[in-house]
């Protein structure tokens, strides 16, 4: 309905004042001039870190969106070999949904895709991504199938669980050179940002000099958490400096922002 332009410009303000559900983003929109309302997503973690890590991704690619981050720590202090955590997962995602209207679902803890993907044939309405999902898939194009790929992680659980997805995507095993980046975490919870970074990239490095010294070239390097993508122009700066052709470094928040904005606007 068009009101005219009195009108909109009252009921504007009182949507902003006292909002009715899901009333606010569609005023704040009409107020930035747009047609379509904010889209409204969740990120949740799992982890302090991801969070620093997601916002630059949301600013470089999709600025406009509106954000709700959702922090449950204890998931990573609870995972366990063999434990179920669908239930908590599809929980947080219908509270999404449900409880504060999101339009979509991101994911930012890499350890637990089995109970993701439960989220996601439960919450059918919206989109709910993994996080490495596109991440992964890109990592499956550059291999062709063959080419060995570095798989990196920080968090130990992380790495079971990102080679049988990656496996799962390609329909066969794959050469993976899976990689506990030790004591990187640690100076990261410490506030010891720049040692995290140092250590990461030198975990990268050495893993591109092992594959070489047993004669494979890397087809790229996989970062599993959303937390390390603040090693990606270190590493890259580090890789560079090797003889020979440097590989691809991949992250998951860039990709895994742009599928959800795509996804969203299709």
């Amino acid at each position: 309905t068009i009101l005219p332009s009195g009108l909109r410009v009252l009921f504007i303000v009182a949507v902003l004042f006292f909002p009715l559900p899901g009333m606010r983003r569609a005023a704040l929109s009409t107020l930035r001039g747009r047609a379509a309302p904010l889209r409204r997503i969740a990120c949740v973690h799992a982890m302090q870190p991801s969070i620093s890590s997601t916002l630059p991704a949301f600013q470089e690619h999709w600025p406009e969106a509106e954000l709700v981050h959702l922090m449950d720590d204890s998931l990573s202090k609870d995972v366990r070999p063999n434990t179920s955590m669908d239930d908590r997962f599809v929980s947080l995602a219908r509270y999404a949904r449900d409880g504060i209207g999101c339009d979509g679902v991101l994911f930012t803890c890499s350890a637990f895709g089995a109970a993701i993907e439960a989220a996601k044939r439960d919450v059918v309405e919206i989109p709910v991504l993994k996080p490495n999902e596109a991440m992964m898939e890109e990592a499956v194009q550059l291999s062709s199938g063959q080419s060995p790929i570095a798989v990196l992680s920080m968090f130990q659980p992380t790495l079971p669980s990102i080679v049988c997805e990656m496996e799962a995507l390609a329909g066969h095993p794959l050469n993976l050179k899976t990689l506990f980046v030790e004591d990187a975490m640690a100076a990261l919870d410490a506030g010891r940002e720049g040692e995290c970074v140092d250590i990461i990239a030198r975990a990268a490095e050495a893993a591109v000099s092992e594959a070489r010294e047993q004669g494979e070239e890397l087809a790229c390097v996989v970062f599993a958490m959303f937390s390390m993508a603040r090693a990606k122009e270190a590493t890259e700066m580090l890789l560079r400096q090797l003889p020979g052709e440097t590989p691809t470094v991949l992250t998951s928040p860039d990709t895994a922002v742009l599928r959800m904005k795509s996804l969203l606007r299709q």
